[in-house]
């Protein structure tokens, strides 16, 4: 069996005008969901923020996604486990040039 993976962009991409999951786009993600593909959510924002939309398509969806990426990949988390597996920031040295 293949496994199938949706890394997906929020801003621009998923959300809609008003800065929501529409219900088409949460209707096509519980049928891709349903089928066995997992939902990565993949964005530049806060993991706080990510987390809300995450919650939302859970929920729609009736399934737990396995992974989250904020922050433009600085941030990545397992939340099946609901730690975080991986942090990266800009050294401060590249900072103060």
């Amino acid at each position: 069996m293949k496994i199938k993976w949706s890394f997906i962009d929020l801003d621009g991409t998923l959300l809609n005008r008003r800065r929501h999951v529409s219900l088409k786009n949460l209707n096509t993600l519980r049928e891709y969901s349903k089928n066995g593909g997992n939902i990565v959510i993949s964005t530049g924002r806060w993991p706080i923020s990510a987390l809300k939309i995450n919650n939302d398509i859970e929920e729609h969806s009736g399934n737990k996604n396995k992974y989250l990426i904020a922050m433009n990949g600085a941030n990545i988390f397992d939340l099946e486990n609901n730690k975080l597996i991986f942090e990266k920031h800009i050294d401060n040295e590249i900072i103060k040039n």
